[in-house]
């Protein structure tokens, strides 16, 4: 397979050299610093493009969005290729909104295309060694970072609770306490989260002066488990199981994102739309941790999946209770109007019926634009 390269950046090159590792040849790359090392590293004869549009029409068979440059530009492409049927995949989060992923998700849908979110923690060899442990009651997972700005912590959150749902399942219920974070701020929160398996999530972020250091203590059944992450990415996993400890197996920086990228290129080739709905429940995630930051509570999640059908439905539902409350206030205005004998308070039965009349006529635009099959979308 053949792909264009964007936005290179950190995170996105060693998913790129992932990709060419596994025999997919890029065609097409960005102007910057980073992207030209990659092509150097693996001696290829690339391209170089001046305005990322070219992506659209040379030849590949998908796009790799990474995460430099400007956020705004970044969903502005994703959201293009979809449009142009350009298969993507692009390193997650590109943005902490729901709204930005929802927008995509809706030209997504439209032209049946593939737009893969790329997010190599889920896929560590190490968590796949956990979810043999069996039932998971507890998950502690601790931060400790010299970037303490509100993007860095909700990355950090995001990338780590996919792996997190890999061992606990749904989450259910969100705490959250602390501070995301803003321009010139220190980030630090600690965040708890029920699970609909009775699973408990701690997770925690704050600054240090030392060097970074992520720590997972995991407590499944008769084991546990603990993984030290150090700051080049090196990871430690320790089992105990009946207090036996077995031996300590370490793991390197780039297993997980080649492991990552055969996943997402599979889920390019067909369509599979099963990583696009872990995104989406990444993003509902963060939008509660930020509303129970906010409101000081507990916030419930619903796990409402978004659909043309469920938004007929809401708007039907406001448009229904507005013309209630109208309706109510209207009978009210009437009656005190009518006390002064003006002909016009004679006429609002009739004006309510109009009204109510053409609010259920509203209701057969369904049929008039029905929905996909899912087959079809």
């Amino acid at each position: 397979m053949k792909f264009a390269f964007l936005n290179a950046d950190a995170d996105s090159l060693p998913f790129a050299a992932a990709l060419i590792a596994a025999g997919d040849v890029p065609v097409l790359i960005d102007a910057s610093p980073q992207a030209a090392s990659l092509v150097i590293a693996a001696d290829l004869d690339v391209r170089r493009c001046a305005e990322w549009e070219e992506a659209l029409a040379c030849g590949a068979d998908y796009v790799l969005v990474g995460g430099g440059g400007s956020e705004t530009v970044r969903l502005e492409q994703l959201q293009r290729l979809a449009q142009e049927s350009v298969a993507a995949m692009f390193v997650h989060p590109q943005s902490a909104s729901t709204l930005a992923y929802l927008e995509l998700d809706m030209h997504r849908q439209a032209t049946n295309t593939a737009i893969v979110p790329l997010e190599a923690t889920r896929h560590r060899e190490e968590i796949a060694r956990l979810t043999e442990l069996g039932h998971c009651d507890e998950v502690i997972v601790e931060h400790r970072s010299r970037v303490t700005s509100r993007e860095e912590v909700l990355r950090r959150f995001v990338r780590d609770i996919g792996a997190i749902r890999r061992l606990t399942g749904p989450c259910e219920k969100v705490s959250a306490m602390g501070s995301l974070g803003a321009e010139g701020a220190t980030g630090q929160i600690g965040v708890q989260i029920s699970t609909t398996s009775g699973a408990l999530i701690r997770w925690t972020f704050g600054p240090t002066r030392d060097a970074e250091a992520v720590t997972w203590r995991v407590l499944c059944n008769d084991a546990t488990a603990e993984i030290a992450i150090d700051a080049a990415g090196a990871r430690r996993l320790q089992i105990t199981r009946s207090g036996q400890a077995e031996p300590a197996a370490e793991y390197s920086q780039g297993d997980a994102e080649q492991a990552a990228a055969e996943a997402v290129r599979a889920a390019v080739a067909d369509s599979n739309s099963d990583l696009w709905r872990e995104a989406l429940a990444d993003l509902e995630l963060v939008e509660a941790v930020e509303r129970s930051l906010r409101r000081g509570r507990t916030v419930e999640l619903f796990h409402e999946e978004a659909s043309e059908e469920g938004t007929f439905h809401g708007v039907m539902a406001a448009g229904g209770c507005l013309i209630l409350m109208l309706g109510i206030g209207l009978a009210i205005a009437a009656t005190m109007v009518g006390r002064f004998k003006f002909a016009i308070a004679d006429i609002w039965p009739k004006a309510l019926l109009a009204v109510m009349g053409l609010f259920l006529l509203l209701q057969l635009l369904k049929f008039a634009f029905p929905p996909r099959d899912a087959k079809d979308r």
